[in-house]
C-alpha cells in the first residue's frame, strides 16, 4: 500500500470517528432534556411540585420551545405555590411569622399571580413589624425602669454614706 493510501485511510477513520463523536454529543443533548423531563414526571407523580418545577426548568433550558415542557412547568408552578400557601398560613396560625413569610415569598415567587398569598404576605410583613415595634417598645420601658432603680440604689446609697459620717 502506498503512504498517500495510508493517509486517506487515517483520515477517513479520523473523520468516521469525529462525526461518531458529533452525533453522540447530539444525540446525549437531546436524551439529557428527555431525562430531565423525565424526572419532572416522575416529581409530579409523586406530587413533589418543587421537584418537578426545578427539573421541567432544566429541560426548558435544554429546549426552550417545548410546549409540553412549558404547559407541565406552569402546572407544576401552581401547585407548588398553593402549597407554600398552605404551609405559610398555617405557620402564620401558628405564631410562626419569620417562617410563614419565607413559606408565602416562595409561593408568591412560583406563582406571580396567587393574589392570595401576596395579600397574606403583605399582612403577615405588617405583622412582623409590629411585633417588632411592640418588642421595642417593651425594650425601652424596661430600660427606662431599669434607669429607676439605679437612679433610686445611687441616692440610697449617698444617704447611708451621709448617715456613716
Amino acid at each position: 500500500m502506498y503512504r498517500w493510501q495510508m493517509t486517506n485511510q487515517r483520515n477517513r477513520r479520523f473523520s468516521a470517528a469525529l462525526a461518531l463523536c458529533a452525533i453522540v454529543i447530539f444525540a446525549g443533548g437531546c436524551s439529557s432534556a428527555q431525562q430531565t423531563a423525565s424526572d419532572g414526571d416522575k416529581a409530579f407523580e409523586a406530587e413533589n411540585w418543587d421537584a418537578a418545577v426545578y427539573f421541567y426548568l432544566q429541560a426548558l433550558a435544554d429546549e426552550p420551545d417545548n410546549t409540553e415542557y412549558k404547559l407541565n412547568l406552569t402546572f407544576a408552578r401552581q401547585k407548588a405555590s398553593a402549597r407554600h400557601f398552605q404551609r405559610g398560613t398555617m405557620l402564620r396560625e401558628l405564631g410562626r411569622l419569620k417562617a410563614a413569610r419565607d413559606e408565602l415569598m416562595m409561593a408568591v415567587q412560583l406563582d406571580p399571580t396567587n393574589q392570595f398569598a401576596d395579600q397574606l404576605l403583605g399582612r403577615v410583613q405588617e405583622r412582623q413589624v409590629r411585633a417588632r415595634e411592640a418588642a421595642a417598645a417593651s425594650l425601652e420601658f424596661q430600660a427606662a425602669e431599669l434607669a429607676e432603680k439605679i437612679q433610686g440604689a445611687k441616692v440610697e446609697a449617698l444617704q447611708s454614706q451621709r448617715r456613716l459620717w
